[in-house]
């Protein structure tokens, strides 16, 4: 079993959870974070007029980040751009609580603030409109939780994006992330550094 749990965090903490009963914590995470350092980064073509784009969507309100990540495969390549939204007003609660630099990642541009103490759905909006003109996406995924206004009557009805609720359960996740976990560890995923 410990042969088997080598360089897979999931693994690591599956063995210390029920093989040794240690506690974990989250920070065992699932993707290996030297793996996905070793990722190159991004660098797509000039000419995108033959590339498919999808979206991703996860909200949150208040306390966790909100996120929309922009996918394309080239040449069996996936291609990943993100987006991250926290609000303004809980940088310094997230920095102490999450123990993480937050506000050099606002000021380096990886994380976006709103103004407030919600993340604002509107700037949502206006971001994940403005990258569909940048990059065209064929559909949007996302978690159901929260998003039916933004999704269905916003981006759906009113924006004519077409979406896709995706429930964050197992029979819906388990294929797609033992796929990227797979597409990861044979480096074929590239993303924004």
């Amino acid at each position: 079993a410990i042969a088997q749990a080598a360089g897979s965090p999931q693994r690591i903490a599956a063995l210390k959870r029920y093989r040794l009963n240690l506690w974990t914590k989250a920070k065992d995470g699932w993707i290996d974070p030297q793996s996905w350092d070793k990722c190159p980064a991004i660098r797509l073509p000039g000419d995108l007029s033959d590339v498919t784009f999808y979206g991703g969507l996860d909200l949150a309100r208040v306390r966790d980040f909100a996120a929309f990540a922009r996918v394309c495969k080239i040449d069996d390549v996936v291609h990943l751009m993100c987006r991250l939204w926290i609000p303004a007003a809980r940088v310094g609660e997230k920095e102490q609580t999450d123990k993480i630099p937050l506000q050099d990642w606002i000021d380096r541009g990886f994380v976006h603030a709103t103004p407030g103490d919600e993340i604002d759905y509107g700037v949502i909006r206006r971001d994940i409109l403005a990258m569909n003109i940048e990059t065209p996406l064929e559909e949007i995924g996302y978690d159901p939780y929260n998003a039916a206004h933004l999704c269905n009557q916003e981006l759906s009805a009113q924006d004519g994006l077409f979406v896709c609720e995706v429930p964050q359960t197992m029979p819906h996740m388990a294929t797609p992330s033992a796929e990227f976990e797979r597409l990861l560890n044979s480096g074929k995923v590239r993303h924004e550094h």
